[in-house]
């Protein structure tokens, strides 16, 4: 409902029974809101309300199948981040005619209620912030200690049906060893926030960062700095007004955070190509009217871009790895290795369990 109207569900579905009747597809949301967090909220009976009204007009011979599409993001509020799109089994509509026929009300209810069935079978499953936060903490630990290849950046599908495993095995844990799943969840909240606490992530301490020669790592990142320096000024200077500007729009709009990627990709999709013709309509006036010069530097504010926001990146990991290497106490260091090593035998014992 908007603004006090109720919308006029009967033309809606005389609509959609419409589309449906010339063979045409209906894309639905079937949660009916868009709120950031990680669970299925729950399936209104629109979707099956429409299915089953369309098949009785056809008297159940309307071959309708619906198509349950789970969607799981990494991260649903920031631009660019992971999807996994999971199609499941289309679910046969004319297979609850008899249900129909016997209670409308109850056949709406169970169509209902197998479409939930089916999406979440691949949607992480959390019944509030505090398990939400536990699962990203516990996702995060394993996929770096425990599967590293299975990293969100290296696979990111691996990655998403990895989260969706460890949600149900916390569910399975939460009820058959509850001191486990606290105690689990107890000392991965003090990792983590002792990390936080540093600046650090959970990669500092994995084997593989702590054998690296110190020399070999600084001369590395100097190397890197010193050759891609140009480019990132270059780049920086370009690219720095449109890509700043549809966060401060979206800040300025004081909308629900659920709405950020929306919003800043759209101004992004205006804003990037406003501030490219306008710089290379610059270049053509004072510099040069060759096609293929424009061309080239088009390619070229692309690149550096590109390259300059792994330049920025980059220098931030850099002042980490500055801060573990000189600043950080070692006993520090110490406290979260040992905790690293108690959360890796709690996650051992758990898998166990689930076995």
């Amino acid at each position: 409902m908007l603004h006090g109207i109720k919308p006029n569900n009967k033309n809606t579905f005389v609509k959609c029974h419409e589309y449906l009747g010339k063979g045409q597809n209906l894309l639905t949301f079937p949660e009916g809101t868009s709120i950031y967090e990680l669970k299925l909220r729950e399936i209104k009976t629109g979707t099956a309300r429409i299915a089953l009204s369309f098949e009785d007009l056809k008297n159940f011979e309307g071959n309708l199948k619906i198509l349950p599409i789970a969607l799981d993001y990494s991260d649903s509020i920031q631009f660019r981040s992971m999807v996994s799109v999971t199609v499941s089994r289309p679910i046969i509509v004319n297979k609850y005619k008899q249900a129909y026929l016997n209670s409308e009300f109850e056949a709406i209810l169970e169509l209902t209620e197998d479409i939930a069935k089916e999406l979440a079978k691949n949607i992480p499953h959390t019944s509030g912030k505090d398990q939400e936060d536990f699962l990203i903490k516990v996702h995060k630990f394993y996929s770096t200690y425990h599967e590293p290849m299975a990293n969100l950046y290296l696979d990111p599908k691996r990655s998403l049906i990895m989260r969706n495993e460890i949600s149900k095995a916390l569910k399975h844990i939460n009820k058959h060893n509850p001191g486990l799943y606290e105690e689990l969840q107890i000392k991965l909240g003090s990792y983590f926030n002792m990390l936080n606490s540093e600046g650090l992530t959970p990669g500092f301490f994995t084997d593989k960062f702590l054998q690296r020669n110190k020399s070999i790592v600084f001369l590395g990142y100097f190397s890197k700095f010193i050759l891609l320096l140009p480019v990132y000024i270059f780049g920086l200077l370009i690219n720095y007004l449109p890509y700043i500007l549809p966060s401060k729009i979206f800040k300025a709009l004081k909308i629900e955070i659920e709405y950020k990627t929306s919003v800043e990709m759209i101004t992004g999709i205006i804003i990037f190509p406003f501030f490219y013709f306008l710089e290379i309509w610059l270049f053509r006036k004072y510099i040069s009217t060759e096609f293929s010069h424009s061309l080239l530097l088009f390619l070229t504010f692309l690149i550096t871009g590109y390259i300059a926001m792994y330049y920025w990146t980059e220098i931030k990991r850099f002042s980490r790895v500055l801060h573990f290497y000189f600043f950080m106490k070692p006993g520090r260091k110490q406290k979260l290795l040992e905790l690293r090593t108690e959360i890796l035998k709690l996650m051992d014992e758990a898998r166990k369990a689930l076995v």
